[in-house]
């Protein structure tokens, strides 16, 4: 009887040592590997936070520039122009967070002295539709020809 027991032990034994054994090298390289996780969210979620003040500043500036466009026709109100020192840096910002490339590109040729032909609300409605596209907002889209930029009139009323 003894013999039985010593031969059924000794492998029970062995595979509870075996067991603990892979146990606490799983638990050391899965300690190991939580901070390294923890660090890559980290890192994703404040390049999603850069990049949405990236498009905001975006957003921000080429309203601006349109306004200061119209300016001069309805009255002085809407303030002055960005400068280039505030466009580059808005563009390159936006080089550097869009994945479609085209925002910087729209953003730029907004910037830009417009062709024959071109629209300005239309360019600016199409980077606005961009970046709610980047932004993961499928639905949204602003249709240039409902939209309108809220100003002062001479007569100190507001013209939509």
């Amino acid at each position: 009887m003894n013999e039985f027991l010593k031969n059924l032990t000794t492998p029970a034994i062995t595979l509870v040592l075996f067991s603990l054994i892979v146990f606490f090298i799983q638990k050391y390289f899965q300690d190991r590997s939580a901070p390294r996780l923890a660090q890559e969210i980290l890192k994703k979620q404040n390049f999603i936070t850069d990049k949405k003040e990236a498009f905001s500043q975006g957003i921000d500036l080429a309203i601006q520039y349109v306004q200061a466009k119209y300016s001069a026709q309805y009255s002085n109100t809407f303030g002055e122009a960005p400068t280039h020192s505030q466009m580059n840096s808005v563009m390159l910002k936006l080089y550097i967070y869009s994945d479609d490339q085209n925002i910087p590109k729209q953003f730029r040729k907004l910037l830009l002295p417009l062709k024959e032909g071109e629209d300005i609300i239309l360019e600016l409605t199409n980077f606005l539709n961009m970046i709610a596209k980047e932004l993961g907002n499928e639905n949204a889209k602003i249709d240039f020809r409902e939209f309108q930029l809220i100003y002062p009139s001479k007569s100190g009323t507001l013209n939509p």
